[in-house]
């Protein structure tokens, strides 16, 4: 579930990530005029939404997950650790 949760939080970055590449490349380019342009706050908070619910919703279709499984946590038992797993 954590890696599922990284996973969306990385692509709910990328469109900040490519704007704010694409900044620096102008800016290096134009020099301080580009500096006094706005940033599309709104714009990138909701492209970054899309494409993590895009993703989030990929992930649920294309890859197994059986909700009926019941998982064992790992357990300290007489010295010796017991790993998790599924419960037989």
């Amino acid at each position: 579930m954590l890696i599922r949760i990284l996973i969306g939080l990385v692509l709910f970055f990328v469109p900040f990530l490519l704007y704010l590449s694409y900044v620096k490349m102008k800016r290096r380019k134009l020099g301080a005029r580009a500096s006094e342009e706005m940033t599309p706050w709104l714009m990138l908070v909701f492209f970054g939404l899309v494409i993590m619910t895009g993703a989030m919703i990929a992930m649920g279709e294309f890859f197994d997950y059986d909700a009926g499984v019941k998982l064992r946590s790992p357990a300290y038992v007489d010295g010796k650790i017991i790993p998790g797993g599924p419960v037989e």
